[in-house]
């Protein structure tokens, strides 16, 4: 299951987390980080994003080592939309 890709933007990100969810983000709370990934996670085609309920149990089904090779690759994507923010298509 590690071919997960996920897709953010700045706009996205400002547009689909909310305070409470970016709170628990910053405080390492894995259930509220698992909800936030599955707003960014993309569908099989690449370009359109799955439906966050179908994306959390993909990532819930995920093993420990799965998850932090996925939580390290959301990271990235996510970083990067911040610091090179490009419009959203």
């Amino acid at each position: 299951m590690s071919d997960i890709k996920f897709l953010a933007t700045q706009e996205r990100i400002e547009r689909h987390v909310t305070v409470d969810e970016y709170i628990g983000m910053t405080e390492g709370d894995i259930k509220t980080m698992l909800s936030v990934m599955s707003k960014f996670v993309l569908a099989s085609d690449g370009i359109s994003f799955m439906e966050p309920k179908e994306a959390r149990k993909l990532l819930g089904a995920l093993t420990i080592t799965e998850l932090k090779a996925a939580f390290l690759r959301f990271n990235g994507v996510q970083e990067d939309a911040i610091v090179n923010p490009k419009p959203e298509a």
